[in-house]
C-alpha cells in the first residue's frame, strides 16, 4: 500500500491504457494531467458519465485526431476507436457505423489546441442511422446508444471481460461474464458495483486467477519497492518501466497495453533485474535489511511474512 486509495490508483492506470493516448500527440503537458484527474475522479463510478468526460477531453481530442473531424472533410480515427476500443469491440458494429459515428462527431473540436469547442458550423446536422436507428445524431448520442441502448449488453459483456482480465485472468468464460453484466447493468452502469461482484466472485480466488497474470511493470515495479520498504522516490522505477514494456503517457498504440505475453521478452527481464538490484541496495541502505539479517532465520521469515 503506497498511496491512500490504491484501488482508484489501480483504476486511473486501467483507465490510462483503455482511453490510451500517447504525449508524443498531445500538445501541453497539463492536457495529460488533467485527464489523469479524469481517471481518477471517474475511477470507479458511473462509465457513462467517464466516457462523455473522455470524449470531449483535449487529450483525446488531439490523439484521434477528432478537432479536425469535420462536415465536409470527416475523419474516422475517432470513431473507429470509440466502436472497437473504447465501448464495444469488433464484431459489434459495421463499417458503416463507423461512417455514421465520425459525421455525428464532426464538429466537437478544439479552441487552438486548448481546450475544448463545440464548433456548430462544422457539424454535420443531417440524418444518420447508426446500429440501424436512423435520427439526427449528435456525438455524445451515440455513446448513450451504445451503453443504454440497442448495443448495452454488447457494451456491458466487453466492460465487464476487459475488467476482469485486468484484475484476475483475461478472456473470462461466458457464464462469468454473464453473472457480472448482471449488477453491473442494473446499477446503471456504476464501475465500483460491478468491481465488488468481481472480487466477491468465489473463481476470483481460485487457481485460475491467483495464476493468471504477469504483473505488468509499473505494478510489479510498485510491489517490489513496496515489499523492499523503499520509498517510491529511491527506487525510482520511472527509469526502469520503459524498458520492461510499460511507459506511462507513451503507449504505442490506441490498444493501450497488453498483458502476460507483452511482459516477458529479454531486455524486459534484464530491466526487471537492474530494478531490482537498485532496490536491493536501498533495502541495504536502510534498516529493513539490516533488521533481517541480524535477526535468527525463523524471526528474519516472520519479519518477510509480516511485510
Amino acid at each position: 500500500r503506497t498511496v491512500p486509495r490504491p484501488l482508484q490508483e489501480h483504476m486511473v492506470l486501467f483507465w490510462h491504457s483503455h482511453f490510451a493516448t500517447n504525449a508524443e500527440r498531445v500538445e501541453y503537458a497539463v492536457q495529460l494531467a488533467d485527464q489523469q484527474q479524469i481517471f481518477r475522479a471517474g475511477a470507479i463510478g458511473s462509465f457513462r458519465d467517464l466516457i462523455h468526460r473522455v470524449a470531449v477531453d483535449p487529450a483525446m481530442l488531439l490523439y484521434l485526431d477528432n478537432y479536425k473531424n469535420k462536415a465536409l472533410s470527416p475523419n474516422e480515427n475517432y470513431a473507429r476507436e470509440l466502436l472497437e476500443l473504447h465501448v464495444l469491440s469488433r464484431g459489434n458494429y459495421t463499417e458503416q457505423d463507423i461512417v455514421e459515428t465520425a459525421r455525428a462527431w464532426t464538429g466537437h473540436s478544439l479552441n487552438g489546441k486548448r481546450t475544448y469547442q463545440f464548433k456548430p458550423g462544422d457539424h454535420d446536422t443531417g440524418s444518420k442511422t447508426i446500429f440501424g436507428v436512423s435520427r439526427n445524431f449528435d456525438g455524445p448520442d451515440v455513446i448513450d446508444e451504445v451503453v443504454l441502448g440497442v448495443r448495452r449488453e454488447a457494451s456491458a459483456r466487453f466492460i465487464v471481460s476487459k475488467l476482469w482480465g485486468y484484475f484476475a485472468y483475461p478472456n473470462p468464460p461466458s457464464h462469468i461474464v454473464d453473472e457480472m453484466v448482471v449488477p453491473y447493468l442494473a446499477s446503471g452502469l456504476n464501475v465500483g458495483v460491478l468491481l465488488r461482484a468481481i472480487f466477491n466472485h468465489d473463481a476470483f480466488y481460485g487457481a485460475s486467477a491467483r495464476q493468471g497474470l504477469v504483473r505488468s511493470p509499473v505494478h510489479w515495479a510498485i510491489a517490489c519497492a513496496a515489499g523492499g520498504r523503499v520509498h517510491i522516490d529511491a527506487a525510482q522505477p520511472e527509469r526502469f518501466v520503459g524498458e520492461m514494456g510499460q511507459k506511462p503517457f507513451y503507449p504505442e498504440t490506441p490498444e493501450g497495453w497488453g498483458s502476460n505475453d507483452e511482459w516477458i521478452s529479454p531486455v524486459a527481464m534484464w530491466s526487471r533485474a537492474d530494478y531490482a538490484i537498485r532496490v536491493a541496495n536501498q533495502m541495504s541502505a536502510g534498516s529493513y535489511l539490516k533488521e533481517i539479517t541480524s535477526q535468527p532465520v525463523p524471526a528474519a521469515v516472520e519479519t518477510l511474512r509480516r511485510s
